[in-house]
């Protein structure tokens, strides 16, 4: 089976495409919609690619620029003629809130009023935008609506102990983590149990900035053993998560280091390129060497308050891609939705020529881009 990847203009946000071309059936997942106006874009390059099908929406987390695209395709799904099978988010019903500090099932029988979750969503929401909590409610419903009453239930966390998040993930004991699309195995490596528990503290203390939002990130890793492709797709995990969550699958023998790396074909960089998500005071500045890739994805954007990828994300990228070569004479393709001051500095200050690597800029003006895999 052939996989095709398709890479959506999202502005600052993430929205990717990923068609698997067998020889009777096709299979189709969309990760993450990007920010409201990328819904436009998703419309075209499902028509573009003649899809009126998606076996998986995955949102990965509650980031406006991950989910407002998605809540604006269920807004038209009649309109698109488009049929979802399955859907994968991590948000909770108004009507099901629960206060923090437990899973129990005791607590779901204690629901707060939809009137009262609102008003205290409204101030927080001015004051941190980006953590769309209110997006998130709202697209549980449509979900409900649209998948569930046609047959779809809900995967139950913990053994029924987290009704309402409507995604599996990696268990110690390897059940409810993978999806098979023969010769594809779909992993869940994330978020774990106790990222989940402190999304689940933020969902309630809307007073404070949330923690949690990124780490709660459905992160997949995709993989076609026969042909040794690898895919990791971490939305915006954490570094320290990833190889969390790949131990925790039982995917890797031994620990991830420099001299013992996971070879990847595919490598989207979580969070746009922060370091917030990839380097803890030095500790990890060493992931993209343990994550050799053929191809690495960044969805960047430089905004007011968000300018990212970091420069100093990308003089690690530069610095893997260097060693990687020396290593087994393979460069390394770095492809980017748009151009930024950072990635014009690294072509400055760290070369292709010298480090190795081939820089792309998504084409200005196209929707979405495929990615050779």
């Amino acid at each position: 089976m052939t996989l095709h990847f398709y890479v959506v203009q999202a502005d600052h946000g993430d929205c990717f495409f990923i068609k698997i071309d067998g020889t009777q059936d096709t299979f189709t997942i969309l990760i993450d919609g990007g920010p409201q106006s990328t819904y436009k874009r998703i419309k075209r390059t499902l028509e573009t690619l003649q899809v009126n099908r998606l076996n998986l929406v995955v949102i990965t987390h509650v980031d406006a620029d991950h989910i407002d695209g998605v809540k604006k395709l269920f807004d038209n799904l009649k309109a698109l003629n488009l049929t979802i099978d399955n859907v994968w988010l991590n948000a909770f019903e108004a009507k099901l809130l629960v206060k923090p500090g437990t899973l129990g099932l005791n607590e779901l029988r204690k629901p707060r009023s939809l009137k009262h979750r609102l008003m205290s969503i409204l101030p927080f929401m001015k004051s941190t935008p980006s953590f769309s909590i209110e997006t998130g409610i709202s697209l549980c419903d449509k979900i409900d609506a649209a998948i569930l009453n046609k047959g779809f239930e809900p995967v139950d966390i913990a053994k029924k102990k987290w009704r309402m998040v409507h995604v599996p993930w990696s268990m110690p004991d390897g059940s409810i983590k993978r999806w098979d699309i023969d010769p594809w195995q779909l992993h869940v490596i994330g978020p774990t149990v106790g990222n989940l528990e402190g999304f689940l503290k933020d969902w309630q203390e809307l007073d404070k900035t949330p923690e949690f939002a990124n780490r709660s990130s459905i992160m997949i890793f995709l993989e076609n053993p026969g042909e040794k492709k690898r895919l990791l797709l971490p939305g915006d995990g954490y570094a320290w998560d990833i190889e969390q969550g790949l131990n925790l699958a039982n995917l890797v023998k031994k620990p991830i280091t420099i001299n013992n790396p996971l070879p990847v074909t595919l490598l989207k960089v979580p969070h746009h390129g922060s370091t917030a998500n990839i380097i803890d005071r030095g500790r990890y500045s060493e992931f993209f060497q343990k994550f050799p890739a053929d191809t690495v994805i960044i969805s960047a954007k430089w905004l007011q308050n968000q300018k990212n990828p970091d420069f100093e994300t990308l003089t690690h990228i530069a610095d893997a891609t260097s060693a990687r070569y020396t290593s087994d004479k393979r460069t390394t393709r770095i492809f980017a939705t748009n151009s930024t001051p950072s990635l014009k500095q690294i072509v400055t200050e760290k070369t292709p020529e010298a480090c190795h690597y081939k820089l792309d800029i998504m084409t200005k003006g196209k929707d979405f881009e495929e990615i050779k895999v």
